[in-house]
């Protein structure tokens, strides 16, 4: 790639490791793929030499010429933040954008953006959104507020609300199954689910007929 992508160290990550640091920083990257790219010359420092062990110090800049680490074209801004407090950061992810990068290839997603606006913070995706969802993600601030939040999502403590969109009018009131969980069948993710039969992992959701209140015919 032509142009480098910059990144400041803040003082919050003075001292780490420079692999642990962009493994930290990075959610695409592990410790081990971070050393790799260091050494590669795919990340370099402005002022010294870099290398996988070189303790960052604050106010460095570092240059990414990795195609994992430096997308192309220009970075979405974050997403708004409804709340945030010690533990818990809830943001408003629009439809079409990831909650964590996937593939080999960079891509910006949630997780990314939150970790540039908080530096030097261990933030984790205390759940997932499909990419075409919008709705309340939450990151958590610790490692402990994420082992707390998993566990609630596990539990099925956590109550959710989703709204759709319907195209032309209800007729009458409508109960369907779908399945929300990728774990309704393990040993083969991509076969179709049973819509005769409701899994562990599926929902029901009602759609009333007052819904034709709020729906006009052809749109």
């Amino acid at each position: 790639m032509d142009d480098p992508r910059p990144i400041t160290v803040d003082p919050t990550a003075a001292g780490m490791r420079a692999d642990v640091y962009l493994a930290h920083r990075f959610a695409l990257y592990s410790r081990s793929g971070a050393a790799e790219a260091i050494r590669s010359g795919e990340v370099v420092s402005t002022s010294r030499t870099l290398k996988p062990a070189s303790l960052l110090k604050a106010g460095e800049v570092l240059h990414l010429h990795s195609l994992k680490l430096a997308p192309q074209g220009e970075k979405p801004p974050c997403p708004p933040v409804l709340h945030e407090d010690d533990h818990v950061l809830a943001f408003n992810k629009p439809a079409g954008m990831l909650c964590h990068p996937v593939g080999q290839a960079f891509a910006w997603g949630v997780i990314n953006l939150a970790r540039e606006r908080y530096p030097g913070e261990s933030l984790h995706l205390a759940h997932r959104l499909d990419r075409e969802t919008s709705g309340v993600l939450l990151l958590a601030r610790s490692d402990a507020a994420n082992r707390h939040l998993k566990a609630c999502f596990k539990a099925r403590s956590v109550e959710k609300t989703y709204l759709a969109v319907v195209r032309g009018q209800v007729a009458q009131a409508t109960m369907m199954t779908i399945c929300t969980s990728r774990l309704c069948n393990p040993a083969r993710r991509s076969r179709r689910a049973n819509p005769t039969r409701t899994r562990p992992g599926s929902s029901a959701r009602s759609m009333r007929a007052s819904a034709r209140s709020h729906t006009r015919p052809g749109t």
